[in-house]
């Protein structure tokens, strides 16, 4: 009876794994690739943000292109002056240089920190929109293009795709 039962069990064992290797040669699975480099660049959120980073860079340009100047007009007094006051005037000088210095650094400092911090947070938008995605069409893996070595085909290749919808979800 132990031995009917343990080769019933063998049997049952050896049907489930018959049955489910079966079922795995016949049901491929849906693979997608994206390239996120392109995805995060046609992104319009992307796009509109960039346009916003040039506006900034661009007043910050104005208002250090300014305190170039005044120290430009500073040197050029200086030579108008007197031993004693060219003695006074570099030192005005010299402390609108390093004004200058810590506008550049504050400045720098800042629009990178923006730029790091909207960048962090488009790439967590996309990763969830891709997996919205994904969900929503049925696949079942997802690949980032860069890490993809080889492709037979880009048949796989679902970044227009992505693109299209992330913009659609976006202009709403």
């Amino acid at each position: 009876m132990k031995k009917a039962i343990r080769n019933g069990a063998k049997l049952f064992i050896c049907g489930c794994l018959f049955f489910g290797i079966q079922y795995g040669a016949c049901a491929e699975p849906r693979v997608g690739i994206v390239n996120v480099d392109q995805l995060f660049e046609k992104y319009e959120k992307t796009v509109q943000f960039n346009a916003q980073l040039e506006k900034d860079v661009s007043a910050k340009q104005s208002e250090r292109d300014a305190k170039v100047e005044d120290v430009r007009r500073m040197k050029d007094e200086l030579v108008l002056l007197t031993d004693e006051n060219k003695r006074k005037k570099q030192d005005d000088i010299d402390e609108k240089i390093r004004d200058l210095q810590k506008f550049d650094e504050k400045t720098r400092d800042e629009l990178s920190g923006k730029r790091d911090d909207y960048m962090k947070q488009i790439l967590v938008e996309l990763d969830d929109k891709v997996k919205a995605y994904g969900e929503k069409n049925g696949y079942d893996y997802i690949l980032n293009g860069r890490l993809v070595l080889y492709e037979k085909e880009s048949k796989y290749d679902i970044t227009d795709k992505l693109i299209e919808e992330v913009n659609k979800d976006y202009a709403k």
